[in-house]
């Protein structure tokens, strides 16, 4: 189409200062310091610290400044497994305590042996925690009235709690194998986490918090999925299964609103207690769906036909499943990053809540969520849509409904202005 008038360019460029430096830490000498504590403190504001591979055995304080502390690759896997914080086997390896915003950042390092793999403490601090593996601490990850950003991390093998405390977000992280809870004491939102073989409860709540599950797996725990005593759960769109207590279990005061989620073949009960059910499937579990709770209006009881479901063999081990939903339509293989088909469909695809919206889910759909934690995302298997059938896919159709419209402009501005150079100065922005 032919535009009308003249041209405009306008550029943005972040507002970052153009003398922001970058810090080299380098334990034999090749940087600018050998510690990285020595180059926090000489970093102002914006500065970024860079580190290379090496075992840095220290403990190290950010002191509220808004700089980023990271590997010298974050995205290469063996780049953080060999960008080592280790604490000595006491003490917070790494702390967060000045009121550090999401402007201080901690990405791609392997923490361990610590008392706390990672500290943060105040209501205004809310640092980002990226792209880390946090293990071999006592807590992985520890954060009383604090609103860290945890993503693409892992936080495993911890001798107690994987994630004790947190007012804030728990993004696309997995948090297993932890001796104690996976998580405990969530006041903010876990979202699209695998959280699995932990020694107790999946998730845990109490003295009052008010937490956010949301398109999660707790699989495997020894104890329940989710429990919570005087405290609340909100879950949405999960996946709790095999785990060594009930699904949910609410207690004294405690109570769960639970939706579009499957709650299947966990070692006790489906759900325990104070717990408000809609659009729910809850089958297998070993001592029945329900226990002081009426079944929700639109509760399904139907094997929900997992790819592979997780189990515990004979000596006790956990063996994890592929959660995703059979579907003769399409079925998002993780293995071979590829879509195929079974010879049957899942009950659990188009049957969460009609009024939640399908925008994540990839065409062809039955114009409604899928239940359980790849319901609502580009992961959701497929099902036969009624109606006239896609020709070609149109370039911009963002949500796959083979139409170019207002819902793929919204999906479009949500990423607008988005920039992930490593150089922020680099982020020059042209609009036309």
């Amino acid at each position: 189409m032919k535009r009308i008038g003249t041209r405009t360019v306008v550029l943005f460029v972040l507002s970052l200062p153009l003398n922001a430096a970058t810090i080299v830490v380098d334990q034999h000498g090749a940087g600018d310091f050998i510690a990285i504590q020595e180059a926090i403190t000489a970093a102002w504001d914006f500065d970024t610290v860079e580190v290379n591979p090496g075992l840095y055995s220290e403990h190290i304080n950010f002191f509220g400044k808004a700089i980023t502390v990271k590997s010298n690759d974050p995205n290469d896997p063996n780049i953080v497994t060999n960008t080592i914080l280790d604490g000595g086997g006491n003490g917070n390896v790494v702390t967060f305590n000045n009121a550090e915003t999401s402007m201080s950042i901690l990405d791609g390092f392997t923490v361990q042996n610590g008392e706390n793999g990672i500290y943060c403490t105040g209501n205004d601090t809310q640092p980002q925690i990226t792209r880390c593996v946090i293990h071999s601490n006592t807590n992985g990850v520890r954060g009383p009235y604090a609103r860290p950003v945890i993503s693409a991390c892992t936080i495993e093998n911890n001798s107690e709690i994987g994630i004790f405390s947190c007012a804030g977000q728990i993004d696309t992280s997995l948090i297993a194998n932890n001796g104690g809870d996976g998580i405990n004491d969530l006041w903010g939102r876990a979202k699209n986490c695998i959280i699995r073989q932990n020694g107790g409860r999946g998730a845990y709540n109490e003295n009052h918090a008010r937490g956010n599950l949301e398109n999660c797996i707790i699989s495997g725990n020894g104890g329940h999925g989710a429990h919570c005593v005087e405290a609340t759960w909100f879950v949405t769109n999960c996946t709790i299964a095999g785990n060594g207590g009930s699904g949910i279990t609410t207690y004294y005061w405690g109570r769960a609103d639970v939706k579009n989620s499957i709650i299947a073949q966990n070692q006790a009960w489906g759900v325990v207690g104070e717990i408000t059910l809609s659009y729910n499937n809850i089958w297998g579990n070993r001592s029945g769906p329900y226990y002081a709770v009426s079944a929700g209006p639109h509760d399904i009881h139907d094997k929900p036909w997992f790819a592979m479901p997780g189990y515990w063999d004979s000596p006790g081990t956990w063996h994890e499943g592929d959660y995703h939903l059979r579907s003769t339509k399409g079925r998002w293989d993780p293995r071979t990053q590829m879509w195929m088909t079974d010879p049957i469909d899942s009950p659990s695809i188009d049957a969460g809540d009609t009024g939640d919206q399908v925008l994540g889910e990839l065409y062809p759909h039955g114009d409604r969520i899928n239940q359980g934690a790849y319901g609502g995302t580009d992961e959701a298997s497929m099902s036969e849509k009624s109606g006239p059938s896609c020709v070609e896919q149109p370039v911009m159709d963002f949500n796959r409904d083979c139409k170019v419209d207002a819902l793929d402009l919204d999906i479009f501005m949500e990423s607008w202005l988005q920039c992930n150079l490593d150089d922020p100065s680099a982020c020059v922005f042209v609009q036309e």
